[in-house]
């Protein structure tokens, strides 16, 4: 717009409605574009005024030339008059040395006070060298308006405020900041305060108390809390239930209710009225398919670690820490540590912080609890903890659980401190919604939502800068780092962070900040368009990517969200690959699955959703097993195709091949394997001892024992190297060597097989799934050469091993091979029971290979018992499985017990 002009008005040296200072002869201020006024215009206002003023400056203008005195004063006013300018003072007045600024006018904010003590603070920093300020402030109405005369005129504040801020001033040491009382009741809570007692002013009838401000309080401590009101038969049930963790020794209680209704609150009541170590963890809706989140962000936060954290930086502050917890905290995942063997070492860690006494575990807002964070709390029974889990909605658990109702009216009239009945009506006994309630009457907001959803988008409303600021830090999430929101904010961060600290929607601590609420953050976000989220979670997403590496690096599942939700799925979709990555190496199964769905969205041709269904099935095959129908699937649509591209599928054919084998269809397993021997023909070295593996451990499923052999010892001469590489999510080289010895066994060459599982035992170790293969043929040589002793043992750590690592692969024939060894050493009864359990968890998992094996185990122990019909009858349904299944392997034994009713000899 074209500005209008009038020569005839005075000068203005600021406009009165934004404190914005205006051209000469304006009409309307070019900053805010309203009128600017000229004339006799006065107003009652609440201000805090500030009076600073140079030590010593007599001295210096004696010490000084008078041109180096002026330019001292001048760089002493450009430094003073930025700070206030940033924290949106009015300088009134320069009084030489001296300042007099105003805070509430011609701008008022609701934390005006405290902005003026953070003036202070700076100015008393912000002097330039060799120079020192002294500076008093006092709150209270005066009137402003227009003073002077002829062309001079001036905004001054009349009455006895700015005089009790110059006689504080006055007062105060060099270096020093007083406050008067009516000052620090408006920002107790924000600054420590040192007491000096009752002064009598010149001019003032009654004493004055000083206090001189030491510095400002940790954020986290600045806002009081509200009463603790309506709980207590709930706080009484966590403090019994809390005495009773030193006799049970592992308690969980589940704390669910809706937002706001104080879960947070009741927690934190309860960790400040005992003593002992406390560890608190929040999941995010932003990191559901993160393994281990809130667990990380715990250690953190308790290791005093940055959120970008090298492990050089974790071995520093953890130096006698175990190296896969150094390897979770790092951003890049390192060393074949799995996602069980890193929960062992957690727990164990965890274990240690309880050595003086039992320790409390808090999990906030566990809807949002990712998969491997749910197993990792199913293992800490092992520790003496309470633990306790607060939640939106009720939980899947067995543990203690207290569900928060709403407080009755009179509790809320009780938060509300004398607010109107009316008021606490609304409420609908929601303690967070009383609280806000009460905090936005005393700010004068008026027309108060009938919602706690509505008072909170009113709360920022209210403050139309600051709230876009809320917006902002809304996209990153709950906490985010301050400088990754000043990057993506792109102004000034201080004014707008500051109001909304003051009004209660962030806290902020060190380099770090957050909403005070979950529902704040949902709030704030819910406010934006999707048109204007989707740019800010793309330029969020390239900030984190260009300059914040280390944040990010770590967490590819963050970025491809941010970039998903801007609509940029072309570059989401390889970060959801790279993710799955990531949870693979680190064992987290459940969530790689979950990133890889998320990428085959993006699949646009059919290399790469090849690619992608072919990185499914190790991760199927770890928490679904090998007879997993949607392995089966996979295989299906890996054929179709394959017609389409180059390159054969043959990771793909590999898993149709262990679907089969493991569903007893062999003769289409046997076929699958020539296939893939065909395929590996022009692969890489890893392919042909797969395609050697598959066929030979399908003859030895066959009854074709020399062909197996054969097959099994040239996958072996292909695993013969230094450094271990697991096909699959297993060793080939155990898997090679576990079948051998099976094989070895059956052929009566009893030495020779137990060399080989001597040799798979070794070679298993330390890879979960592995070990537990071994250790299970290693217990079925045992029981193959009547050997309940060895098989026991074997058969034991096998369970195990398969519980703590949730492989339900093996879990039935280990528990059914246990069996046998007990009823032979004998545990009869309990042994029969053990086998009868292993059958049915067989064939749970779909798995039909060893079902013939698992009912001849049976049939033995009921011989043992004495039981021959039983024995008979079992043999028999056992023999007419593996002539239905095609697994000779047993078969001679059961027509043994069907024929003459006899046990077996041992090499059958």
């Amino acid at each position: 717009m074209a500005w209008q002009t009038n020569p005839s008005v005075p000068e203005l040296s600021r406009c009165w409605t934004c404190g914005f200072a205006p051209e000469p002869s304006h009409l309307y201020c070019a900053m805010c574009g309203n009128p600017l006024e000229f004339g006799e215009l006065a107003e009652r206002r609440s201000l805090t005024v500030l009076f600073c003023d140079l030590v010593g400056s007599t001295s210096l203008s004696v010490e000084l030339d008078p041109e180096e005195l002026r330019e001292r004063v001048r760089q002493y006013q450009s430094a003073s008059t930025a700070v206030v300018d940033r924290l949106e003072g009015y300088v009134a007045q320069y009084l030489g040395d001296g300042l007099l600024v105003y805070f509430g006018y011609p701008r008022a904010h609701e934390d005006d006070a405290r902005r003026a003590v953070l003036c202070a603070l700076e100015l008393v920093k912000a002097v330039p060298g060799g120079l020192q300020v002294r500076i008093g402030l006092h709150s209270g109405a005066v009137v402003v308006g227009e003073m002077g005369g002829g062309w001079r005129r001036e905004r001054l504040a009349i009455g006895d405020v700015p005089n009790v801020a110059a006689r504080l001033q006055g007062l105060a040491d060099p270096g020093t900041v007083l406050i008067s009382h009516a000052t620090r009741l408006l920002c107790r809570d924000r600054f420590e305060l040192a007491d000096l007692g009752e002064t009598q002013l010149k001019g003032i009838p009654d004493p004055v108390p000083l206090y001189r401000v030491l510095g400002p309080r940790s954020t986290r401590e600045q806002i009081p809390p509200s009463p603790f009101v309506g709980r207590g038969a709930e706080l009484g049930r966590l403090q019994s239930l809390w005495e009773t963790v030193s006799t049970r020794g592992f308690v969980r209680v589940d704390l669910t209710g809706d937002a706001g209704l104080g879960k947070t609150r009741l927690v934190r009541t309860f960790c400040e009225r005992i003593r002992a170590p406390i560890l608190v963890g929040h999941c995010s809706p932003f990191a559901v398919d993160h393994a281990l989140f809130p667990v990380k962000e715990c250690l953190r936060s308790a290791l005093g670690l940055p959120l970008a954290c090298s492990a050089q930086q974790v071995r520093e502050s953890l130096p006698h820490g175990p190296e896969p917890i150094v390897h979770l905290l790092s951003p890049e995942p390192e060393g074949e540590a799995g996602l069980a063997e890193l929960l062992d070492v957690l727990v164990d860690f965890l274990s240690g912080f309880g050595q003086a006494g039992p320790v409390v575990l808090v999990l906030e807002d566990a809807q949002w609890l990712d998969p491997s964070t749910l197993r990792l709390l199913s293992r800490l029974r092992e520790l003496s903890a309470l633990l306790l889990v607060t939640a939106r909605a009720p939980l899947d658990s067995t543990g203690e659980r207290i569900e928060l109702a709403p407080l009755a009216l009179e509790q809320i009239e009780h938060l509300l401190a004398g607010a109107p009945r009316e008021l606490a009506l609304r409420c609908d006994g929601n303690p967070l919604f009383a609280e806000e309630l009460a905090r936005a009457a005393r700010s004068g907001q008026k027309d108060l939502p009938g919602s706690l959803q509505g008072l909170l988008l009113a709360q920022l409303d209210r403050m139309p800068r600051s709230r876009r600021l809320a917006q902002v830090a809304s996209v990153i999430g709950r906490h985010f780092p301050l400088p990754v929101l000043e990057r993506l904010w792109g102004h000034e961060l201080e004014p707008a962070l500051s109001e909304l600290v003051t009004a209660g929607v962030l806290e902020s601590w060190g380099d770090n900040a957050g909403f005070r609420h979950a529902l704040m953050q949902e709030a704030a976000y819910q406010t934006m368009l999707h048109s204007d989220r989707r740019p800010l979670h793309g330029q969020l997403a390239r900030l984190l990517q260009t300059e914040f590496p280390a944040l990010s690096r770590g967490r590819p599942e963050m970025l491809a969200r941010h970039f998903e939700t801007a609509g940029l799925s072309s570059q989401a979709h390889p970060l959801w690959q790279e993710a799955a990555r990531h949870a693979i190496k680190r064992g987290a199964n459940a969530e790689a699955l979950r990133h890889l769905d998320r990428a085959l969205q993006g699949a646009d041709t059919p290399e790469r959703e090849l690619e992608l269904l072919s990185q499914r099935i190790a991760p199927l095959i770890g928490t679904e097993g090998y007879a997993s129908e949607e392995v089966a699937r996979i295989a299906v649509r890996a054929q179709e195709l394959s017609l389409h591209v180059a390159d054969a599928p043959f990771a793909a054919m590999r898993g149709l091949w262990a679907y089969l084998l493991v569903r007893s269809r062999l003769d289409e397993a046997r076929a699958l394997a020539t296939r893939l021997s065909e395929m590996s023909a022009e692969g890489p070295l890893s392919w042909r001892v797969e395609a050697e593996l598959a066929a030979g451990v399908t003859d030895a499923h066959r009854g074709e024992l020399e062909s197996a052999q054969d097959h099994l010892e040239r996958a072996l001469a292909g695993t013969r190297r230094k450094r271990r590489e697991l096909h699959f999510g297993q060793d080939p080289n155990t898997l090679g060597r576990s079948h051998l010895g099976w094989v070895l066994a059956h052929l009566g060459r009893h030495d020779e097989a137990r060399a080989q599982m001597k040799h798979a035992l070794a070679s298993g170790r330390g890879h979960p799934f592995s070990q537990i293969t071994a250790l299970v043929m290693s217990s079925v040589v045992g029981q193959v050469q009547n050997d309940p002793g060895l098989a026991l043992r074997r058969a034991v750590k096998a369970r195990s091993l398969c519980v703590r690592h949730d492989s339900r692969h093996w879990l039935g024939l280990s528990l059914a091979l246990e069996g046998w060894a007990r009823c032979r050493l004998g545990q009869g009864e309990a042994g029969l029971a053990l086998v009868r359990d292993g059958y049915e968890v067989r064939e749970q998992t779909g798995a039909r290979l060893s079902l013939p094996h698992i009912r001849l185990l049976e049939a033995l122990c009921l011989q043992e018992l004495g039981r021959a019909e039983e024995a008979l009858a079992t043999a028999r349904e056992g023999l007419a499985q593996a002539l239905e299944l095609g697994q000779p392997a047993y078969r001679g034994h059961l027509e043994a017990i069907v024929a003459g009713n006899k046990r077996p000899s041992a090499g059958d």
